[in-house]
Order: C-alpha cells, then structure tokens, then sequence
C-alpha cells in the first residue's frame, strides 16, 4: 500500500520504499524534503562539507605535516567530500525513519461505543504577571550574586614548597641562549617577517623557495634561510613546538581504521598553562544565590553548576587538595572540515576553568584540536578510547600542573561535557537513534512535559562488563540495558564520570530550531490567517 507522497516528486511510496527513494535521491526537490524532514527532527541528516581549518590555540598556520601525514599522502578534494557522503547512508535510513514515525503519526483510533472522553476539561489561561513583578524578578539578576565557596582550607590551593616558571619564562628558555634579540631565533625584523609571511600567508613551499633562489634576493634581505626546508628546520630547532599528532590503527570488525590525535595531557597543559588565561581560570566551585535567604540558584559558568560541587567533593575524599579541571569535548560530524587537501570530522577540547566568555570567543582560541576523524568511519567513535585512555589515571590520582603565572597546582583533569548535535550524541552514549540521550524516555515520550529517570549507569556498565563472554548474551544484556552492543566506549572507565549526565542541551536544534524556529511560523501562520 502506498501510503508516503513524496513531495518533491510526487510518487507514491510504501514507507520503506521512501525511505530508500530519500537515502538515495540527487534531485534537487527530494533532498530538499530529506533537509526538512531533517529541520523538523531537530537533527541534521546529511554531512555537508564545510570550510577550511580555521585554527586552534596553537594558531592557524598548520601544514599537511602538522596533522600527521605526509605531502604526498594529500588526497583531491572533492574525492574527499564524495567518500564522506557515501558512508552516510545507513545513518540517513535511520535518522529519516525517526522523522517519518513523528511526521506521520499513527491515525487516532475511534472510540468504542460507550467510551468516556479521558481528555480534562480546559482551563483558563494563567494571569500574566504584573510589569513590576517581572521587573523585581529581572533585577535579582543584575545585582551581583551572593557567593558561597567551597568549604576547604586545602581544596584548588597551590602545592606548599613549589612554583614553576611563567609561560613566558618557560618561552625564553626554550629559546637557547640569553639573547636582546626579540626576533630570536631569527637574524632581525626582515627575516621573522619574511618567514612569518611564507608560513602563513605564502604561497606554497616550492613558490617560497623558487623566490629564495633569485639571485641576490636572500643576501639584499639578510635571511638566515634560503629554502622552506631550511625554515622548517629552524621552527622546528629553535622554537617550541605545539603538540604533535600521532596515529593509531584501530582493529574493528576486521576492518582497519586509523585516528589521528594529539596526546590529551599536553593539550590540557598548554591552556592550563597560558599566561593570558592564568588572571582567570576557575580553581574551585562556587554556589551563587541571587536573594540573601539563598534560596534561588544562579547558574552560569561551569565552577557555579552541581557537577564541580559534587565532583570536587568525591575527589576530595580520596585525594584532599585537589584542583578540577574538567575537560570539554566537541564535535560536529555533519560538518566537515577541510584540513589541507583532507576532509574530516573534526574533535575539539576545552577546559571549564576558562569563563565562558573567554572560552566562546574564536579571537581568543581557547580550544585545542584534539584529533580528526576519517570521513567514512564516524560510526565507530564510541571505541576510540585511546583518545582519552590518560585521563583514566591523571583524574584519579592528578598531575602537578603549573598554570601561566607559575602557580603549580594538582590538578584532576576530569571528563565533564560533551558538546554536538544530536547524532554525535548517540554516537557517543552509544544508545539507539531516537533516545533520549540522558534520561529514559522513548522517542514518543520526548516532547512530553514531565521528568523521567536518567539512565542506569551501573547497569548499564555491568552489562559492558560482558563483551567478552557470549555474543548472543552480551546482545541481549546491553538491549536489556538499552544500550547498543559497542565495544569498550571511552568512558567505559574512566573516573567520577557518567556519560549520559555529560551530555549538553543541542542549543541550535533544540532551542532555536526546535522552539524558535517552530514558534515564529505558527505566529506567522496566524496571523496570515487573521489577515485573511
């Protein structure tokens, strides 16, 4: 029975036959039924290739060999994007099947005879509240908040007897010799501008070279270099570098894949340890209150949330003195990225000891690409624990870390958020598409008003705990838990962490697509209706 119209282009289908047509569809009408019946899920459901690498903390002047594979391992562009796209598919099928079961609910059922209507009866609607109620309401918010700090005399203190070196002092050394020079290890002005020009606004390493070789060029300017290989020699001798990428290959289903990232530790280091951040980062929880009586909560940068309160109070218990340090972990796999030639999905860490106003500004690039993510392989996420495997022993036991002004603290870095669109959220909870990330609910459940139970974490581990024994068992213990049978996510162990509490509301989708959106074409609708 052909049930589903396609509006695009006007054949009928039965419902698996839509699917298929809208999961394979290139006319320009039906893909654009597939991005609505995307919008109106709240979900994206086809990557789109997106803009080039605009850089992280460590700059934007990166070379094909800065992200870890060589010149000629580059591959063309748009073969990039076309390999990106045909590893969509299965994800497509699902997430379309999500929409189509919302968008095309199952018809009412007639009352039997002799049934009573369930419906309650309607209610007026509430009185708004007087102007100067809302006034007195918003006002709480603009005088400055009554603060209570964590209650301990050792918690976020520095370690007694010890004090690092600035960031800039440990910049100095990393230099060599003492030197008045500030364009060290470069001759003079000329000579870190040329090479300051070549590395991030030239043309290429063969054309920077072919320019060097003009005959006289290098002596009339006064270079210390006469090729791009001899000026990648000298940034890579004499000035400090930022960290590396490194690959692994990761065995899955026989198959191999590989993941290129950057050795957590060291990331975290560098934005705990920069000068300019060191005035503000955050070294303990805070409650703020917005009445005297301390009733009313205000919520704003991570220390003043319930995470860090009760994290800093499970840590403390085993290891007094301790300074949080949670980590933030970002990702958008419907938005690809140029690296280079390369095209991948890129990964992203922060800390929340950075206010938030600094943290979200990309002029102060507070946020480190941890690693990239293959274009066809973003289905196998969840077992890339090796990216995250130091922050098992670092959080339970901590690391002395010295921030900008020299401070050294023990520090705990501690998985705390996750932040992307709805379908990294799946990916990585490792949960059925169409769940709730966090809490229980069924996907027919979600737009209910009312709390559900979050979900069983240590049931949810127990069954993990099984992926060695019995396939058949191992299946029906993670479906039991409502888990889908992955194998060893990264945050399977990993200290005073629940994945499925570290969750971030899906701001774009949920709130302004999903409410906004959605509340300016009824509105509009309305008055459309009313003019007529």
């Amino acid at each position: 029975m052909s049930d589903y119209r396609c509006p695009g282009c006007s054949a009928n289908f039965t419902k698996s036959g839509y699917i298929r047509h809208l999961s394979k569809t290139t006319q320009p009408a039906c893909m654009a039924v597939l991005a609505s019946l995307g919008a109106s899920s709240g979900h994206a459901v086809r990557a789109q290739p997106g803009g080039r690498f605009a850089g992280d903390y460590f700059g934007d002047n990166y070379e094909a060999g800065d992200f870890g594979w060589d010149t000629e391992e580059e591959g063309d562009e748009e073969e990039a994007v076309s390999r990106a796209m045909e590893d969509e598919d299965e994800e497509i099928v699902e997430q379309v099947n999500a929409a189509l079961e919302r968008d095309y609910p199952e018809p009412p059922r007639p009352a039997l005879p002799g049934a009573q209507s369930h419906n309650p009866p309607e209610q007026s609607p509430p009185t708004p509240p007087r102007p100067s109620a809302r006034k007195e309401v918003e006002d709480r918010f603009h005088r400055a908040p009554i603060v209570d700090r964590y209650p301990s005399a050792v918690a976020g203190q520095p370690i007694p007897g010890k004090h690092g070196e600035t960031s800039d002092e440990i910049y100095r050394a990393s230099l060599g010799n003492a030197t008045d020079n500030p364009y060290t290890p470069f001759h003079h002005r000329i000579d870190w501008e040329v090479g300051h020009w070549a590395k991030t606004r030239g043309s290429g390493s063969t054309a920077f070279t072919d320019l060097l070789k003009i005959e006289g060029l290098r002596d009339k300017l006064g270079l210390s270099y006469g090729s791009a290989a001899e000026l990648n020699a000298i940034i890579d001798k004499h000035l400090p570098g930022r960290p590396r990428f490194g690959r692994t290959d990761l065995v899955v289903d026989g198959e191999v894949f590989q993941l290129h990232s950057r050795y957590i530790i060291a990331c975290v280091r560098a934005l705990w340890g920069d000068s300019n951040l060191a005035p503000h980062l955050f070294v303990l929880p805070e409650r703020h209150y917005i009445d005297k009586d301390k009733t009313v909560r205000m919520y704003h940068d991570m220390h003043t949330g319930k995470w860090w309160w009760a994290t800093q109070a499970a840590v403390e218990k085993e290891n007094p003195g301790a300074t949080i340090i949670p980590i933030i972990i970002s990702s958008d796999k419907t938005q690809l990225t140029l690296f280079g030639n390369k095209t991948a999905y890129p990964v992203y860490l922060t800390i929340g000891n950075i206010p938030k106003e600094l943290r979200r500004k990309p002029s102060n690039r507070a946020y480190i690409l941890l690693g990239y993510l293959p274009t066809s392989h973003m289905k196998h996420i969840t077992n890339k624990a090796a990216r995250r495997r130091p922050l098992e022993t670092a959080g339970r036991t901590g690391l002395a870390m010295a921030s900008g002004d020299g401070v050294i603290r023990r520090g705990h870095p501690i998985y705390a958020a996750f932040v992307g669109d709805y379908p990294e959220q799946m990916l990585v909870t490792g949960l059925p598409y169409g769940k709730c990330p966090s809490c229980i609910a069924e996907k027919d459940e979600l737009g209910l008003f009312a709390r559900f139970p979050l979900r069983d974490l240590d049931a949810i581990l127990d069954a993990l705990e099984l992926v060695d024994g019995d396939p058949t068992e191992y299946k029906q213990a993670c479906k039991h838990a409502g888990i889908k049978p992955i194998i060893h996510p990264f945050w399977e162990n990993l200290p005073y962490t629940n994945i499925f509490r570290s969750i971030t509301p899906d701001v774009l989708h949920q709130l302004y697509q999903g409410v906004v959106k959605h509340l300016i074409a009824w509105v509009s609708a309305c008055l459309r209706r009313r003019g007529d």
